[in-house]
């Protein structure tokens, strides 16, 4: 999977880098990562804050006891999407590219830098958590699994724990789409849809032991602000319509040279 997504990633390179002016890969990239948490605290912060009040008031126990015996058989398709979802951006761009709309092409490099920031920051966030699963066979109490963290680097690795990496990737690009084309009401009602899918998948199918329900409300929250920041960005960057860094007005400048040193202060008009 990650060599796939090496592939893919030097391809789209490759592709973004074929016509001079047209959206690339990397354009306004670290500005969105930045923003995606600068500007989003709050969803971050009440992410952060919903998990140990879900865990405490027992809601992640009562439902992983409501539905730990339901035969759900409908789960893969929300797991495939969250491990292909992202790669849908390269046959957009190369359909921009193709027909030479530069706004298919700015949606393209929208999915994949969500995706990209998505699963970093899920990662990471991953390999410091070390969530246990839920584990419907388990003698031990519904509610001391729930709250079974292995704090630490890499104690449990990055595949499973919290957040939940299927519903922030999923969310995260839809959520990009609906603020890319905030015109297209089918947009909407297609990325509202497959939020809710993949959050009830997340919540009701205990068998395939992923996520608690926190971890889906944490993964949709954080994937909901970075989608939102950089569907928007990548919107104004392709219209036109960025907010241009104001100039500096007053700077200072070190001065090093032989026998000297201190500052400098330059004033500009």
């Amino acid at each position: 999977m990650k060599g796939l997504l090496i592939f893919v990633l030097v391809l789209f390179t490759t592709l973004s880098h074929a016509k001079e002016r047209s959206p690339r890969l990397f354009d306004g990239f670290w500005k969105n990562a930045s923003e995606s948490f600068s500007k989003n605290l709050p969803w971050h912060l009440t992410a952060v804050v919903a998990t140990p009040a879900l865990i405490q008031t027992g809601v992640d126990a009562q439902v992983h006891k409501s539905f730990k015996h339901t035969d759900v058989n409908w789960f893969l398709p929300a797991v495939s999407a969250g491990y292909l979802l992202p790669f849908i951006s390269l046959p957009m761009y190369a359909e921009g590219m193709a027909i030479k709309n530069h706004r298919l092409m700015g949606a393209a490099v929208a999915v994949a830098q969500t995706s990209i920031i998505t699963l970093s920051t899920v990662s990471l966030l991953k390999s410091f958590t070390g969530r246990e699963p839920p584990d419907a066979s388990s003698n031990e109490s519904v509610q001391h699994q729930s709250e079974d963290f292995n704090f630490g680097f890499l104690n449990r690795g990055i595949y499973d724990g919290w957040p939940s990496g299927h519903m922030a990737t999923i969310t995260s690009i839809a959520s990009s789409m609906i603020h890319y084309y905030p015109e297209q009401t089918w947009i909407k009602y297609a990325g509202y849809a497959s939020m809710t899918y993949t959050m009830v998948m997340v919540s009701v199918e205990h068998r395939a032991q992923f996520h608690w329900f926190s971890d889906g409300v944490a993964g949709g929250l954080m994937g909901w602000a970075i989608g939102k920041t950089v569907g928007k960005n990548m919107r104004a960057r392709v219209n036109g319509t960025e907010e241009v860094e104001e100039k500096k007005t007053v700077e200072f400048v070190p001065i090093i040279g032989p026998g000297k040193s201190g500052l400098q202060l330059v004033w500009y008009e």
